[in-house]
């Protein structure tokens, strides 16, 4: 069963009060009342955290609607959509500043402003879908980059790919890709994305080399994909540093070749047998100690499955 959303009511007349609350409950809304903006922003600091705030502008009190609207955001990212039937320059003024998501005039029909408040609630939940977006977009540890896929334009980047590379984001705002790429030109790296504007491919993944603000080159994995982001289909690249697993692998291949150098030259047999006992690798020491034959009749018995 799906949850009813909760609306609190800021509306001085009782009249009014008990017409609009009634019309939202048969619309499927919890609704709270309050007659005040002291009391409305009592409600929301006692723990009543509505979907949606309706709230009219002149109230009783010495606190009115666009102040009791302003108190409450400060803390709470409420949608507030305001009631009044004063728009002048000054209230729109007012409304806008506070970020409303818009004002209905008192008297209009009922699903005129019930049409007002689904908007509002839709828009508030894009916002926050994309407030959510964003702050792991920035977060990530991974280098993350938002590009144009035809005009290659960035048009954001992370901040672990702006400490890697050594720009700031408004440098990168005006740069594309092949800024970052030097193997890539306007010719071949269109033809990289096709496959995934043709649907032939839902992600592209490769390895290449960046290049950062100073010129040095770091290696790079990178996972393509096309997804939609304010209403445009863009790339998004998620690009992994390999500078680290790169070293790692020269490492071990340095400490392979050092041991096999040693074993090699070494003047005692070595042999060394897998899990099944089979012979692994033996040293010259060992041809000649274990085996009494040649390397190539060794090698022979031990693929034919010698075992010691």
């Amino acid at each position: 069963m799906q949850k009813r959303k909760k609306i609190l009511l800021v509306e001085d007349s009782r009249l009014i009060a008990q017409i609009v609350e009634d019309f939202f409950r048969k619309c499927g809304y919890e609704t709270k009342t309050a007659a005040t903006g002291e009391e409305a922003v009592q409600k929301i600091s006692g723990g009543f955290l509505p979907e949606l705030i309706l709230m009219d502008i002149e109230l009783a009190g010495e606190m009115d609607g666009i102040e009791a609207a302003r108190r409450i955001l400060k803390f709470w990212d409420i949608p507030v959509v305001f009631l009044t039937a004063n728009t002048s320059g000054e209230i729109l003024a007012k409304i806008k500043e506070v970020k409303a998501y818009g004002f209905v005039l008192k008297g209009t029909d009922k699903y005129a402003l019930l049409s007002t408040v689904e908007m509002a609630l839709k828009l508030h939940e894009a916002n926050a879908n994309a407030k959510m977006f964003e702050r792991l977009f920035e977060n990530s540890l991974h280098e993350l980059y938002i590009f144009h896929p035809k005009s290659l334009k960035i048009v954001a980047v992370n901040r672990a790919a702006r400490k890697n590379l050594g720009y700031t984001a408004e440098e990168l705002n005006t740069m594309t890709p092949l800024g970052l790429k030097p193997e890539f030109d306007r010719e071949s790296f269109p033809k990289l994305l096709s496959p995934l504007f043709n649907g032939e491919q839902e992600q592209i993944l490769f390895e290449t080399a960046h290049r950062r603000k100073d010129g040095s080159l770091y290696p790079v994995e990178i996972n393509l994909q096309l997804f939609n982001y304010s209403g445009e289909k863009l790339c998004l690249a998620l690009v992994a540093d390999l500078t680290e697993r790169k070293r790692l692998e020269e490492d071990l291949q340095e400490q392979e070749t050092t041991l096999s150098a040693i074993m090699g030259s070494a003047r005692d047999a070595i042999v060394m047998l897998d899990g099944p006992g089979n012979v692994a690798f033996w040293n010259s020491a060992a041809w000649s100690r274990l085996s009494g034959t040649s390397a190539p009749a060794l090698l022979s018995a031990a693929t034919s499955g010698l075992k010691y």
